[in-house]
């Protein structure tokens, strides 16, 4: 008798760099989902510290290359360019998937064959993995993004294959907010939200949150300002949208303190 099959098939993309100390908890997130992943792909960038030790201890069930590539975003195009599934999910190598996410996405995706990317909520965690907040995202609309900026979480998302293929490659010039440009350029992608928590983004010390404010700033503004075009109305937005993303960003420590999280512990986007 053949075995069942999966009616979706997910391959798990994980773009890595000396992330060792919680490699071993992302990837277990993944390979704990029911249904299990179609495959784990890893694309580590040459990492120095004990991340290839980990990736090791995973035999088959990891598939992984460590070699230099030119960022994030490189990365990431190289595992995509590797995946074989029917839906693709970027899991970030110190960020990990909520249990049941792949059963809810698979659902989704079942009752829903128009869908082309699946996204749902998440929470932010420290670096201990307690819960600072838990964000609820707002309906997709590219619109909304240009002015929002991420409401949508990158590793909440679950792209059809046939979308990445039309939208195109990441772009490996962004190191900080390649998934912002990515979410504009879905314009008018066909998207089902699943109202849960599917994944969980970790603000580590290390991470790149802490330490590319400047960054963020600069390639919001290029991403905004290209996709705002020869609008006027549209460019003025931009750089109001600056201003506020500037304050956002230098306040944002105080906003993740343990005080403030008590005081406002789910945030709708």
């Amino acid at each position: 008798m053949e075995p069942d099959i999966p009616p979706v098939r997910i391959s798990v993309v994980v773009p890595s760099f000396n992330t060792g100390e919680y490699l071993t908890e992302a990837l277990n997130s993944a390979l704990a989902q029911q249904p299990p992943p179609y495959e784990t792909l890893v694309q580590d960038g040459g990492s120095t510290d004990q991340s290839l030790d980990v990736l090791r201890t995973f035999g088959d069930s990891v598939s992984w290359r460590s070699e230099p590539d030119l960022g994030q975003s490189d990365a990431l195009n190289r595992a995509i360019s590797r995946a074989t599934g029917d839906v693709v999910v970027w899991l970030n190598a110190d960020d990990v998937l909520v249990p049941g996410a792949f059963a809810a996405v698979a659902d989704t995706f079942e009752r829903r064959p128009e869908a082309e990317f699946v996204y749902g909520d998440f929470d932010m965690i420290r670096s201990d993995g307690a819960i600072i907040r838990r964000y609820r995202s707002s309906a997709y609309d590219s619109r909304r993004v240009f002015v929002r900026g991420c409401y949508i979480f990158s590793g909440a998302i679950y792209y059809r294959r046939e979308l990445l293929e039309r939208v195109g490659r990441f772009d490996d010039r962004l190191h900080a907010c390649m998934d912002f440009d990515y979410l504009i350029r879905l314009g008018e992608a066909q998207s089902v939200h699943v109202e849960a928590p599917l994944a969980r983004f970790r603000m580590s010390g290390s991470g790149k949150s802490s330490q590319m404010r400047s960054r963020f700033l600069r390639e919001s503004h290029a991403i905004r300002w290209r996709a705002a075009g020869r609008s006027t109305p549209l460019r003025l937005l931009t750089l109001v949208l600056d201003a506020h993303a500037a304050f956002s960003l230098w306040t944002q420590p105080v906003r993740l303190t343990k005080a403030w999280s008590a005081v406002r512990r789910t945030k709708r986007l």
